[in-house]
């Protein structure tokens, strides 16, 4: 049982760091489509957006539209 909390505890640790990575990725996307970096906003929304990041996704298709 002590084991399984240890695991459970690295678990939620790895998903808030990367939680804060992720959200810093989608920030520096956003940067570089407000200033006319289109190439590398599409880069960046297009790794996360295969993460799984819900708002990324979204922008990457507003990007393709």
């Amino acid at each position: 049982m002590p084991k399984l909390i240890i695991v459970l505890c690295m678990c939620v640790a790895v998903a808030v760091g990367s939680s804060s990575a992720v959200e810093a990725g989608y920030d520096e996307a956003e940067d570089a489509y407000s200033k006319g970096d289109y190439e590398a906003a599409l880069s960046e929304f297009r790794e996360l957006a295969n993460q799984g990041h819900a708002p990324a996704q979204h922008m990457l298709g507003q990007m393709y539209r």
